[in-house]
């Protein structure tokens, strides 16, 4: 009988064992992986806002080049369907860049 007890014994504290372990386990694991997760996704966020970033800067650069070729054209009185052509600047934005220069 007492041996029987023993061998009960041993398989319950095996059965906890690893019951325990397994939960121990999964939350070392579940806590690893989002520590991992996070440095994965906040490399992925900086190279996206480095992307971005870039992406705007040159948007910004082509729009301000648009702008000052298109003001020496209006500074030079040539017709606004040539500067809106050359410029690629719509008739309105010329108008107001116009305006702008004419209120200086």
């Amino acid at each position: 009988r007492l041996e029987e007890a023993k061998a009960d014994a041993i398989k319950e504290g095996l059965k906890e064992g690893l019951k325990e372990g397994l939960k121990e386990g999964l939350e070392q694991g579940h806590k690893e992986g989002l520590e991992q997760g996070h440095k994965e996704g906040l490399e992925e966020g900086r190279k996206e806002g480095i992307q971005q970033g870039l992406e705007q800067g040159i948007e910004k650069g082509i729009e301000q080049e648009k702008i000052s070729v298109a003001t020496k054209m209006i500074e030079e009185n040539i017709d606004i369907n040539i500067i809106q052509k050359v410029s690629g600047l719509t008739i309105k934005q010329i108008n107001d860049l116009k305006e702008s220069i004419e209120s200086i």
